[in-house]
């Protein structure tokens, strides 16, 4: 029963239209400074060969991925 229940958010949680509504509530530590522009998950993930997005997006969709584990792509098996 409990898996067909929705994930209802915090009844304090305020409803914005986008991410950029999005309020900081707390953050901890110091941010990181580089001597370079850090690359985005999706650039990483894709320049070390560790995902697919096109592939995955390709077949089911846009959100989806294929991890790539040595260059081939892993079913689990």
């Amino acid at each position: 029963m409990m898996l067909q229940l929705p994930n209802l958010p915090n009844e304090k949680v305020k409803i914005g239209e986008s991410a950029a509504n999005n309020a900081e509530v707390r953050t901890w530590g110091e941010k990181a400074g580089f001597d370079f522009k850090p690359k985005t998950h999706v650039e990483l993930c894709e320049s070390l060969k560790l995902v697919d997005f096109a592939r995955g997006a390709k077949l089911s969709g846009s959100g989806f991925f294929f991890i790539l584990v040595g260059g081939r792509v892993w079913n689990g098996h």
